[in-house]
């Protein structure tokens, strides 16, 4: 009966059998070495003509999302605006005016920032933050709403021009009554025609 080697002998037998098996194991490393510095060249040399094949369909989807998002943008700020103005007091308020001062609260607090990039993932929470944002916008506005504004310009516009706003009536008291007025009389006199004409 003859006893065969075991693995571990076998391959032990079999390297001190090889008179140039060292000699095969460096040319096998040194071959695999140039293969393996020319093939991350020989990739990156295909990935950059690959992505020149495809720039300008990455140019066209880049400039494609770049554009809806700001048409979807635009139409947000377009429903927040119709959502401030729908209060009475503000209606006729031009668009620009609103959207300024919405973005005047997105500057001063980020919450509005916040609520409205999240619009779409919490709508409700973007609703009720510009609820709160068209009641501050009311405040401010009150003032410039109210109708006497209008008489206000009327009445800045007749200063600029050197008119009243309002008519003065002209004095009652004759020329030649006036002429011989005594001095406290002519002074009492100017004085109230002053007061009526609001000089």
């Amino acid at each position: 009966m003859t006893d065969k080697p075991t693995g571990n002998e076998a391959a032990l037998a079999a390297t001190e059998s090889a008179t140039d098996g060292t000699a095969d194991l460096e040319a096998l490393l040194a071959e695999g070495e140039q293969l393996g510095r020319r093939k991350p060249e020989k990739q990156r040399d295909q990935a950059s003509s690959l992505l020149a094949k495809f720039k300008p369909v990455i140019d066209f989807a880049e400039a494609e999302m770049t554009s809806r998002a700001v048409a979807e943008t635009n139409t947000a700020l377009k429903t927040a605006i119709d959502f401030v103005k729908s209060e009475e007091a503000i209606k006729d308020v031009p668009d620009k005016v609103i959207r300024g001062l919405l973005g005047a609260y997105a500057d001063e607090d980020e919450s509005v920032r916040t609520a409205f990039v999240g619009r779409k993932m919490n709508p409700g929470a973007w609703t009720s933050k510009l609820a709160e944002v068209r009641t501050k916008i009311v405040e401010e506005l009150k003032p410039l709403s109210e109708k006497r504004v209008a008489s206000d310009v009327l009445a800045a516009r007749a200063s600029i021009s050197g008119e009243t706003a309002t008519k003065v009536e002209p004095s009652k008291v004759s020329p030649q009554k006036l002429y011989v007025m005594p001095k406290q009389e002519w002074d009492a006199f100017i004085q109230d025609q002053l007061a009526a004409s609001g000089r």
